[in-house]
Formats: structure tokens, sequence, C-alpha cells
């Protein structure tokens, strides 16, 4: 969302687009593997919850400030703005994917491990459509519905993750 949706509807705002896509590619998913040693060592040590909790929290704020500014027309420099956000969106989905893993790590047995985090993955890289869905989503009432509307399943999905993990 940071680097595919945001930064393509924020892009032209600060000059030269495709360097500034690729500025938020780099702030996302460096964001997001520099938080993966951390969950890591959190899972090991914390209620199953928290971690899924912790990513889908900053993924909720993350699309809710993303909403904000790509509604905030007049915000001057408001492309400098993804920059936290872009953080805020990498470190959800780091958390969430090494969250991810380590329940399937508790879920499987030793025969059952590698398909069962090749499952993972295949579902978990779906969301690599989400631009494509958006693109089409915001034919209908533009694009901040939209990924306001990515903010409130991310954070509807807190009270569903934390009874399931209990």
């Amino acid at each position: 969302m940071s680097f595919a949706v945001l930064a393509d509807l924020l892009g032209g705002d600060a000059g030269l687009p495709t360097a500034y896509a690729g500025v938020m590619v780099g702030v996302t998913l460096g964001s997001g593997v520099l938080i993966q040693p951390v969950i890591r060592r959190l899972a090991q040590t914390a209620p199953p919850s928290r971690p899924p909790i912790a990513g889908l929290l900053a993924a909720t704020v993350g699309m809710t400030a993303g909403a904000i500014l790509v509604a905030s027309t007049e915000l001057p420099g408001r492309a400098f703005w993804l920059l936290p956000i872009a953080v805020l969106l990498g470190i959800g989905y780091g958390t969430l994917l090494v969250a991810g893993l380590v329940e399937v790590e508790m879920q499987a047995g030793p025969r059952d491990h590698a398909g069962l985090v090749a499952v993972f993955y295949v579902i978990a890289y779906i969301g690599m459509g989400t631009p494509y869905v958006m693109a089409e989503l915001s034919r209908f009432g533009g694009p901040v519905p939209w990924i306001a509307a990515m903010a409130v399943i991310c954070a509807l999905l807190i009270p569903l993750t934390s009874r399931q993990l209990r």
C-alpha cells in the first residue's frame, strides 16, 4: 500500500514520482526487514497474540494516516509525510509476516512444516494484489474511502486475533 498505492497518489507532489516510489519501497521494505528480528524475540517471550496485534496496530495507524494524508490535498509538503507512514506500514508488514510464520511453526508438525509455510506465503502474498483491487475500487468514490476501509478492516482484526490466539 505505501509504495504502490500511496506513493502513486502522492508522487506527483514530490516531483520525480519514480524516484519517490523507489524511496518508499526502500523505506517500507527496510522497516519491515529491520523489525523482524525484534518481533522474533518478542514472539519467544510474549503471549502469542502480542506480535500479530502489534502488527495490526501498526497497519491500522498507517492506513488511517495514509487515508488522512491522501485526503489532505492542501497540506504543504504532504508527499514527505508519507515517510513515517511508510515506516509504520513496513513495521506492520514485517511484524505480521513474522507473527504468521511463528504461528505456522507452532501449529505444524515436522512433516507438515514446509508445506504449511508454503501455503502461508501464498496466502500472505495474495495481498500484493491489493493495489490492483484498490485501483479498481477507487473508480467508485476515489481512493480515500477504500484506504480508510482497509484501516477499519485492520482494526476489526485486532479483537478477533486477540480472541483466537489466547
